[in-house]
């Protein structure tokens, strides 16, 4: 189960962003299932959860969009499974 937790992580952080919510660890923490406390105590979740926020932070700037628009292409390039139809 942790082998998974930081692509639950990252379902989260993202889950939050689609839906234009705000990207805390107290609700990345609930929607992946684990505590607030396992996400600042390992550096690669934190990461994470971090990463997000500061995307979250930038999403209505040009270079915001540029770069959500470049992580969508990289995430539909590894996991076509995701992209739209």
């Amino acid at each position: 189960m942790n082998a998974d937790l930081p692509h639950r992580v990252e379902r989260a952080c993202q889950d939050l962003l689609t839906t234009g919510q705000p990207i805390t660890f107290h609700e990345v923490a609930a929607r992946a299932g684990t505590g607030r406390a396992t996400l600042y105590r390992r550096p690669e979740l934190r990461a994470i959860v971090e990463e997000h926020r500061q995307r979250d932070r930038h999403a209505l700037t040009l270079t915001g969009l540029a770069v959500q628009i470049d992580h969508l292409r990289a995430t539909w390039l590894c996991q076509p499974e995701l992209a739209p139809v």
